[in-house]
């Protein structure tokens, strides 16, 4: 008999790919609670219960019993509490998405923080608010609440996901640039340290998980601990035989621009703390993570089926146009 799989959520980026792999694998009976508003079409064969995890809809879980239940969908630990408190049966393991913006960066200095650094706290304010600002606070107080929870668990922190579906294009934004610019404005040369994660390494590490080839414990499911837009942008170069110029924009200057990190120039930040190891999760793992070349390749085939779109991420060219005319 298959086991039964619960994923809550599922149709869009990192869902929809565990869910096409989860399918190609065929050892399990699939279930998917969401909402039904994203890519409503997809995944016909597979049973479905129409739901919001802020209302009582929730109670459909009530009803019935998984084996395994892979939460990908979960931002507020409201969320979680209610659906934790649905749960009438007992699952073998509750596998839950959280993230490395759980990691407190107050003072911090040191690069490749492990599973066992600070983590932020989460004041009433938080627990409730929708500003983007919480993200990070919220996401740890529902790490807490499922560790304190009577379910066996796996907690994964992904750093930035990039890949197939990724409706963020914030990766997307540096190869696009290469492709479609003769002159890109690049921040600090590009030369900050970052962490990210390819999505379908997160995909085998969930199904890893899935399958116990993991211990219930949390890690940072990283597959690049230290990358830059500048090891992005000469990938793509060389793949793309593109020779742009690279016009580096010193730290200061950004600054005296009032430039924002990480949303004016996608994945810019002023700084290397936030890199993350993942040599707890290496130690667990029965296969490699894919080479950051061969995740680029994979992700330009993608590219290339959508026809490079203009990216969502970032500013509009009109302001990046401001910016190089003061240099």
């Amino acid at each position: 008999m298959k086991k039964k799989i619960l994923i809550l959520g599922g149709s869009h980026f990192i869902g929809r790919n565990l869910i096409e792999a989860l399918i190609s694998i065929n050892k399990y009976e699939l279930f998917l609670f969401n909402r039904g508003l994203t890519n409503p079409g997809l995944f016909t064969d597979i049973q479905k219960i129409k739901g919001d995890r802020d209302d009582e809809t929730q109670n459909a879980i009530r009803s019935g019993s998984w084996d395994i239940i892979v939460d990908l969908s979960c931002y507020y630990p409201d969320q979680l509490r209610k659906t934790l408190q649905n749960i009438s049966f007992s699952p073998e393991k509750y596998i839950f998405l959280s993230t490395c913006s759980v990691y407190d960066n107050e003072g911090v200095s040191q690069s490749l923080r492990n599973e066992n650094s600070k983590i932020l706290s989460c004041n009433e304010e938080q627990y409730f608010s929708d500003d983007l600002n919480t993200y990070g606070a919220r996401k740890a107080e529902c790490e807490r609440l499922l560790t304190r929870s009577k379910f066996n668990c796996t907690i994964l922190r992904p750093a930035l996901v990039y890949g197939k579906y990724d409706g963020t294009d914030r990766f997307y934004y540096w190869p696009y640039q290469v492709r479609t610019k003769s002159r890109i404005l690049v921040p600090e040369a590009g030369k900050r340290q970052f962490s990210v994660s390819y999505v379908h390494d997160l995909v085998k590490i969930i199904i890893a998980s899935i399958e116990n080839k993991i211990a219930n414990d949390v890690y940072n499911a990283i597959s690049q601990p230290q990358t830059s837009i500048a090891k992005i942008i000469d990938a793509s170069i060389s793949k793309m035989k593109r020779n742009p110029d690279l016009i580096n924009l010193s730290s200061r200057f950004l600054k005296s621009q009032k430039v924002n990190e990480w949303w004016d120039f996608p994945l810019w930040l002023n700084s290397d703390i936030f890199t993350f190891s993942h040599s707890k999760l290496l130690g667990q793992l029965d296969f490699p993570l894919a080479s950051f070349t061969k995740s680029l390749d994979d992700s330009f085939k993608y590219y290339e089926e959508l026809s490079w779109p203009k990216p969502k991420s970032g500013k509009p060219d009109e302001w990046y146009q401001k910016l190089d005319s003061l240099l």
